[in-house]
């Protein structure tokens, strides 16, 4: 089992470097014994986003899918020739089928 200062070396900290963590990481442990996440989360800026969040998530489904019925569009009128020509050569296709049965 390594000793402590070769576990110091392999993370490249200092003594102090390490204590300074330590203490930080002590400090947060006492501090969110005071804290609840309820309290920072009814914090108002953090509250304000949190709500705005909310509302865009909820709305996020009919936004895209106004979005992709857009682009849906965009695409038939720049492309129409092709689509024209794809949905022809489909229904050459079945029809042929359809006859040979």
């Amino acid at each position: 089992m390594p000793s402590f200062g070769e576990v110091l070396e392999q993370m490249n900290l200092s003594m102090n470097e390490f204590i300074i963590c330590a203490g930080f990481w002590v400090a947060m442990f006492i501090v969110s014994s005071f804290i609840s996440l309820n309290n920072v989360l009814s914090f108002p800026p953090i509250a304000m986003t949190l709500s705005g969040l909310q509302i865009v998530s909820s709305a996020m489904p009919t936004i895209m899918a106004v979005a992709a019925m857009g682009l849906l569009l965009f695409g038939l009128f720049k492309y129409r020739e092709l689509v024209g020509k794809s949905v022809i050569f489909i229904l050459r296709k079945v029809t042929r089928l359809g006859g040979k049965r």
